[in-house]
């Protein structure tokens, strides 16, 4: 209830016009002032992003409900969800739970998320869901304790340096074609333009290792010869499995080759014992037996020997990838932290602009007064055109923020029994005025109270409710009230 809250409701605004006619329009407004004590301003309030988010008890009873009447956890969860990567996410959450900003840190995020909303009205330059941060955090890791990274961790971080190389290309190729992109994407093209991106680290991986991740047989001879022994052994004991199945012709169709933990053996479905030597693997009830030849057993030793050299020079290479990684360490992680930093503003950008979110007014605690005193109630209510230019603390139509309105439905349902009471009213007095044979202008009231596009699109919603509105306006209608997802109240304009 708001009568218990800490966010006090004036007393409604009302705005009226009226035309040439006789149509006369009236709208109500709320305006909410967040009154928190001076003494609450700059202490700082400490929140735990991991497992269940809590804050510190000892913090202020107005900071608690505050964070419970926005339902905090849920708006940090939705801003977190258009983040492309895992840490993206986790960054994000951790940034909006940390509550202790001043005033030039808000300044500062507010430019940030500007700059990230005029880059994604330039072009698709913020698409971070393709990287792969797992991968790159250890392959970092690995690389910082010089132990060899993994093909895929390499291709990873691949991947990254040139998502980072075309997104300069083109903040570079913007700002040449205009230099005054420069000045729309700032903060975030200086830091887009300061990112070191070692082109000579993309050539050498690609070289080395495959888009699937293994290692190219052209990385190594070594890796080369023994691959093709491999290959080698493989078609040996292929051959000899087969002619040994053939050699035996009546079992033919119960027997078929079987690769058991990289030894190559026969797989015998008959009960009858087969006719060559063999060590047995393997047998159970229904499953037959898994049976090694004799003839087969020094090949599949020499075969998990050249295995095991193709495994050694694998590591190889891949540590010379580490070795050239470690040269550009330093680089490399700050290219990734910019990355993930870029995804958090991003995450922000693109919720503002899902939910088509108006730029926000900020001032010192200091500057109530002057603002006060520079707004004059009468300017305040002149124009609901221009009421985005007066400066209230927060104009609750205009706030874009359905966690917060939700809050405060039950005074739009009290607002439309009170509507339904009026128009019974009026009902009753046009009968009492027919009875009394008084001539009358015929009233044409409709009351609309329906839920126009629940759980669809807040945009989709609002379009389809105002298409019932103007449907009504058409017909005639004498007074027609309304609101939107977002509870900003629509004028229709009637003819």
């Amino acid at each position: 209830m708001f009568s218990s809250s800490h966010f006090p409701i004036t007393s409604p605004g009302i705005y009226t016009t009226a035309g040439a006619g006789a149509i006369r329009t009236t709208t109500r407004f709320i305006i909410v002032r967040y009154n928190t004590p001076q003494n609450f301003l700059n202490r700082p309030l400490a929140a735990s992003v991991s497992g269940n988010r809590s804050v510190n008890a000892d913090q202020p009873s107005v900071v608690l409900d505050s964070l419970r009447v926005l339902q905090w956890d849920k708006l940090c969860d939705s801003v977190a969800s258009f983040a492309g990567t895992s840490l993206g996410r986790q960054a994000t959450k951790e940034q909006l739970w940390n509550l202790d900003k001043a005033y030039e840190d808000s300044v500062r995020l507010l430019e940030e998320t500007k700059a990230a909303v005029e880059m994604n009205k330039y072009g698709a330059m913020m698409d971070f869901t393709g990287i792969d941060v797992a991968m790159v955090e250890t392959g970092i890791i690995r690389a910082r304790k010089g132990v060899p990274v993994t093909g895929s961790e390499a291709m990873a971080l691949s991947g990254l340096l040139k998502f980072a190389e075309a997104l300069q290309v083109n903040v570079k190729a913007a700002i040449k074609a205009d230099s005054d992109w420069f000045m729309r994407f700032m903060p975030l093209s200086e830091l887009v333009m300061e990112l070191v991106i070692c082109q000579p680290l993309i050539k050498f991986i690609e070289q080395l290792v495959d888009e699937d991740g293994s290692v190219k047989d052209s990385a190594s001879s070594t890796l080369r010869n023994a691959r093709e022994q491999v290959r080698y052994l493989e078609r040996k004991l292929y051959q000899l499995m087969e002619s040994m199945i053939r050699s035996g012709s009546d079992e033919i169709a119960t027997m078929e080759i079987f690769n058991n933990d990289g030894r190559w053996c026969i797989n015998s479905r008959a009960d009858v014992p087969p006719t060559f030597e063999g060590l047995l693997l393997a047998s159970g009830s229904g499953a037959g037996s898994l049976i090694e030849p004799l003839s087969a057993v020094p090949l599949n030793d020499e075969l998990q020997r050249a295995r095991q050299l193709v495994a050694k020079a694998e590591e190889e290479v891949l540590l010379r990838i580490t070795k050239k990684m470690q040269m550009e360490l330093n680089d490399i992680e700050n290219l990734f932290n910019s990355m993930i930093q870029m995804d958090t503003i991003n995450a922000r950008a693109r919720y503002s602009l899902s939910f088509e979110g108006a730029w926000p007014e900020l001032y010192l605690p200091q500057d109530i007064d002057s603002i006060k005193a520079d707004t004059s109630a009468e300017d305040k209510i002149s124009s609901l055109s221009q009421l985005n230019q007066k400066k209230w603390n927060l104009y609750l139509p205009k706030a874009y923020h359905p966690l917060l309105l939700q809050q405060h439905r039950h005074n739009l349902e009290r607002a439309m029994k009170d509507l339904r009471i009026a128009n019974a009213e009026m009902r009753r007095k046009q009968q009492d005025g027919s009875a009394k044979g008084k001539k009358e202008k015929n009233l044409n009231i409709s009351s609309l109270e329906m839920r126009v596009g629940a759980g669809t699109n807040p945009l989709e919603g609002a379009a389809l409710g105002m298409s019932l509105l103007e449907s009504f306006a058409d017909a005639g209608a004498l007074l027609t009230i309304a609101t939107t997802h977002h509870g900003e109240l629509k004028a229709l304009k009637y003819r």
